[in-house]
């Protein structure tokens, strides 16, 4: 089983986990909200396969980079996010935004130079024992 596949089983089972838990809880006021058919219920579904579908991805990109790199991507990934809100909603940005901002892109930058550096020595090394 690939890794996909895994994470599918792994979601459709907790799934099927949860729904008792869900129904108990929530019960008569999630079904008539999902019932209601209104626009506010269809987001409130597009928002979960689009949940779903972002960890899928996250999940097949993990598998294929290491975890500090994945990590990096998101950090960069909300920084977009919060620079977009910035500008769709002209939200004001205080000091401490600016700063966090600079600070996680500033992280990631120096964490790429340093991945090249240790590179580096590696591949002259490698082309020196040829």
């Amino acid at each position: 089983m690939d890794n996909a596949s895994l994470f599918l089983h792994v979601n459709l089972y907790g799934f099927l986990l949860l729904v008792p838990v869900v129904l108990y809880f929530e019960g008569t006021a999630l079904i008539t909200i999902l019932r209601r058919g209104d626009a506010a219920t269809k987001l409130f579904l597009f928002n979960g396969c689009l949940y779903y579908l972002n960890n899928q991805l996250n999940f097949l990109v993990l598998e294929k980079v290491d975890a500090v790199t994945h990590g990096l991507i998101n950090c960069g990934r909300r920084v977009a996010n919060i620079g977009f809100a910035i500008v769709w909603f002209g939200i004001p940005v205080t000091f401490f935004n600016g700063a966090g901002m600079t600070l996680a892109v500033f992280g990631a930058f120096c964490y790429m130079k340093a991945k090249q550096m240790s590179v580096r020595p590696l591949q002259t090394t490698h082309r020196n024992s040829k």
